[in-house]
């Protein structure tokens, strides 16, 4: 499993290693490039993939973007990082298209990870390529009806929202329902993952549900600053990150 994880690293530093002329912009590229790719997708700007493939496809930007964006910080110095004011060009930005072909291969590498700690794996050898098998059915068997499950459970919550849009006679989104729409998807995850009856629990002195409030609130405000953005074509790192500047006056 080591040595997997070895030539991954290798691999994506690679990447990086291709990029050193603009390692100080590393980071706002990369958001940048998340930032425009997301809108796209939002939008329904790509017409050549399905509805399935856009929405799975917005999900693992989402879900990836963290863990590659720690390995960035890990491997770069964030007091030399540039950027905030350059406009870039597409260019600039298609080395992170291979940072996020590479993830897929991380990503199988870390579910391989997980079955490894809480289950049995075989590493076999096929043409002279090592490749992991899991080998316990009835473990692999679990985590895909979990999986189902979860699946399930998010649908519940979609079908909750058209009901809740067809009661009011919503046909198009508008703000009052935007904040309705994430509130409420918020919360039924928190629940589930944190229980109801932690909810009062203290994080540096703060309850966890105000820590969640917060959330809600960057969440809206992020929204109704890119719907500003939205016909602004620069690749800047400015037209895309919410700053402190543009939080100024709003309370909490």
């Amino acid at each position: 499993m080591n040595h997997f994880f070895v030539n991954s690293n290798i691999a994506i530093d690679k990447i990086i290693e291709e990029n050193s002329e603009q390692t100080n912009f590393l980071l706002s590229q990369f958001i940048v490039y998340l930032e425009y790719c997301l809108r796209l997708l939002r939008n329904g700007d790509i017409t050549d993939i399905s509805l399935e493939e856009t929405t799975t496809s917005f999900d693992y930007y989402i879900t990836s973007s963290g863990v590659i964006l720690k390995y960035l910080l890990h491997k770069i110095s964030f007091n030399n990082q540039r950027g905030c004011n350059r406009i870039f060009s597409e260019e600039d930005l298609l080395w992170n298209l291979n940072v996020y072909n590479n993830y897929v291969e991380r990503d199988n590498l870390m579910d391989a990870f997980e079955y490894w700690k809480y289950s049995r794996i075989e590493i076999i050898e096929r043409e002279s390529t090592p490749l992991v098998d899991f080998a316990d059915e009835e473990f692999n068997r679990a985590v895909l009806v979990g999986n189902f499950r979860h699946k399930n459970f998010m649908r519940d919550i979609e079908l909750d929202i058209v009901n809740y849009k067809k009661d009011r006679g919503i046909i198009k989104s508008d703000d009052s329902f935007d904040k309705i729409y994430i509130d409420h998807v918020s919360n039924e995850l928190c629940l589930r993952y944190f229980g109801k009856e932690n909810m009062s629990t203290l994080i540096f002195g703060v309850e966890l549900r105000k820590w969640i409030d917060s959330i809600h609130f960057f969440q809206y405000e992020a929204i109704h600053f890119l719907e500003k953005k939205k016909k602004i074509s620069f690749l800047r790192f400015k037209t895309y990150v919410l700053s402190e500047r543009s939080l100024s006056g709003k309370k909490s």
